[in-house]
């Protein structure tokens, strides 16, 4: 079974993602998180996650501070950085995400930006073997 975390401090933009994120991948299994040291302590803590979606702007820092900690460190998983401000969207190109969407955006690019990274498929075979 999958397994994604989101990191987004606007409640109803991350319930939104998680539903659409569980509409369109049945099984999934989804993380959320609204703060940086949350999300670390998440990150290092848990199983691997197959895919990071991190906000540009967050309470305690900025999102491509938690994707330049974690890809230093361990390496993983991918990370597809969103944000409203394009210059946050840069950082978060530079730290490591490996795709990233400007907001406001509709559900089909985040599916494509997610099928661009390549764990898509890895998450349709899952659901398909029944895992």
């Amino acid at each position: 079974m999958n397994y994604i975390m989101i990191v987004e401090d606007d409640h109803e933009l991350r319930n939104l993602l998680i539903k659409l994120l569980h509409l369109q991948y049945p099984g999934v299994r989804v993380e959320s998180a609204n703060r940086i040291t949350q999300a670390y302590n998440t990150l290092i803590h848990r199983e691997p996650f197959d895919l990071v979606i991190v906000d540009g702007h967050l309470p305690d820092g900025d999102g491509a501070q938690l994707v330049e900690c974690i890809v230093k460190a361990y390496g993983g998983p991918p990370f597809l950085g969103i944000s409203g401000d394009p210059s946050a969207l840069e950082e978060l190109g530079m730290a490591g995400c490996r795709a990233v969407l400007g907001k406001p955006f509709p559900a089909e690019a985040l599916f494509a930006a997610i099928e661009s990274l390549g764990v898509i498929q890895e998450m349709e075979e899952e659901i398909d073997a029944g895992t």
